[in-house]
């Protein structure tokens, strides 16, 4: 699998035009709205640093899992998220696998809760560390027995159970869309427990070669959404 790390950290690379700026530019709106007066942090930074990072964590994660959701179901929208999808040898790298066009995505919602929430710098830095985290492992090849997976899974996604997600099988890939806790997945019932039906994409243009060639994955997006206006 070592011919597959230049390509994620060459997506990775480029995206970091956009993300690497998203703690910056959503601290950068978190002043602001304090600034200003505006948003709840006031109201939560008295009740102590831990009270407002889990406040934060649990904002940020469900905004996460909303805007997965959305990443699957509207069409203009995963034209750019199947990039991520069509790896066909799941490991950790495969956490950078995203298209620029997904990273604004994750800039501007990210901007909009902080500058909501306006959470302290701190906290956004621990934070954002907890979840770059828990995607490495889970995108990971590591096999954890039966039994830690199960007692993991009450709180954090697990590898076992993030394959699931990546699976061809449609009814598979749309559940699981929590990337960091399962919490949300249980609560809106899209928790899945079944074992991964595969890896990878069942679509020609993002098969085999073109799942690792970088310029297919660039223009991919766009030839998915033109060819979607002709046959409307």
């Amino acid at each position: 699998m070592l011919w597959k790390w230049p390509l994620h950290f060459g997506l990775f690379l480029l995206s970091q035009f956009v993300e690497i700026i998203v703690p910056i530019t959503a601290y950068t709106a978190s002043l602001a709205a304090h600034q200003m007066g505006f948003g709840l942090g006031q109201f939560i930074m008295p009740l102590g640093w831990p009270v407002e990072l889990v406040v934060w964590i649990s904002a940020l994660t469900f905004m996460i899992y909303i805007v997965h959701f959305a990443l699957h179901r509207v069409r203009s929208l995963w034209a750019f998220h199947r990039i991520h999808h069509c790896d066909e040898n799941l490991e950790a790298t495969s956490a950078l696998r995203h298209h620029p066009v997904e990273d604004f995505i994750a800039l501007v919602t990210g901007i909009a809760l902080a500058f909501l929430l306006t959470p302290s710098l701190n906290t956004l830095v621990f934070a954002f560390a907890i979840i770059m985290l828990i995607n490495l492992f889970n995108h990971s090849r590591i096999e954890l027995p039966d039994r830690v997976s199960t007692l993991l899974e009450w709180i954090v996604v697990t590898p076992r159970l993030h394959r699931v997600h990546h699976s061809p099988l449609a009814r598979q890939t749309d559940s699981n869309f929590g990337g960091t806790f399962t919490i949300w997945d249980r609560l809106f019932g899209t928790f899945c427990l079944e074992r991964a039906a595969g890896m990878g994409l069942d679509h020609e243009s993002l098969a085999g070669p073109n799942s690792r060639d970088f310029d297919t994955l660039m223009l991919e997006p766009f030839k998915f959404l033109f060819k979607g206006r002709q046959q409307d």
